[in-house]
């Protein structure tokens, strides 16, 4: 039903789909006519076929939905408002969503449910925030972890962004902070830490022989971006390692990396080794030498 026209502007329009049928490649196409940008939808879960339900009502400028998308991965309902501010301060987007077996083919099948809300600014700057995204179920080598919470958000060029697991063979803490540069296309710097005080390994079939095995670790990075540059530090500490032979700790692990448009620099310093690389090859070929080397 549409009522206004042809003032586009004050149309009011009510749409009740019961059933629109589309491939990713296909809807990958739409979105970018609108855009105009390209996108790599034909690329996720290609051949996938896609069915959407759901109503929408407003105007171009307030609209409003409520639908559920269904598919060979899994399913996905949404409830959003896209609405404009005012002219001097861009659109908003309130959005929750919540997904039933989703398999992207990245991990396995995963339960959640969020609220998202951002807001664009005429000049492009992105402000969001992920109000608190609970993963119920995250299926990781045939294991399901459970009691993941996720919160993030991204104001004046800086996103923050912090993972909180309470599943019983994986208990994190992980946070970044990303500076954006003045145009928010472009990192400048990176800032990480996670917390690992146990993790099962074995429970977890990311070691699958003998009958235990378990790490912990404690990790802290910072890096920053310039010139087609990288120059950081990550510091490791609090490493330990677990199984039936006994437990082995391996004291702190500085790493120092400057990655230039030409040459790779690279230093590894602890109690036990030190290490200095410097080439313009990658520096993962020093682990595939290293392994060849111990063979």
């Amino acid at each position: 039903a549409v009522k206004g026209l042809p003032d586009m502007d004050s149309t009011f329009f009510s749409l009740n789909i019961k059933h629109a049928h589309t491939a990713t490649a296909e809807l990958g196409k739409v979105v970018s006519s609108f855009s105009h940008k390209k996108n790599g939808m034909d690329k996720f879960a290609p051949g996938t076929m896609l069915n959407l339900s759901g109503i929408a009502y407003g105007t171009i400028h307030d609209i409003y939905s409520i639908g559920q998308i269904t598919s060979g991965i899994g399913n996905l309902g949404y409830e959003a408002r896209l609405a404009d501010r005012d002219s001097a301060q861009g659109r908003s987007l309130d959005a929750s969503l919540w997904a039933e077996r989703l398999d992207t083919g990245i991990v396995g099948k995963t339960d959640f449910n969020t609220r998202i809300s951002s807001a664009t600014s005429p000049s492009g700057e992105l402000n969001a925030l992920i109000d608190s995204l609970r993963i119920s179920r995250l299926e990781i080598n045939g294991y399901q972890c459970r009691n993941i919470l996720l919160m993030g958000e991204m104001q004046d060029r800086k996103a923050n962004v912090r993972l909180v697991s309470n599943d019983e063979a994986f208990p994190t803490m992980f946070q970044s902070i990303i500076d954006l540069d003045s145009s928010g296309k472009k990192i400048e710097r990176v800032k990480l830490y996670i917390d690992v005080p146990y993790a099962d390994l074995k429970a977890m079939n990311i070691i699958k022989k003998g009958s235990k095995s378990s790490l912990g670790i404690t990790a802290g990075a910072d890096l920053l971006f310039s010139n087609n540059s990288i120059l950081g530090s990550v510091l490791m500490d609090n490493i330990s390692y677990a199984n039936e032979n006994g437990q082995y700790h391996i004291d702190s692990l500085y790493i120092r990396s400057v990655i230039m448009e030409d040459r790779n620099v690279v230093t590894v310093n602890s109690p036990v080794f030190y290490a200095d690389y410097s080439g313009t090859d990658s520096p993962a070929r020093i682990i595939e030498r290293l392994k060849l080397a111990a063979q």
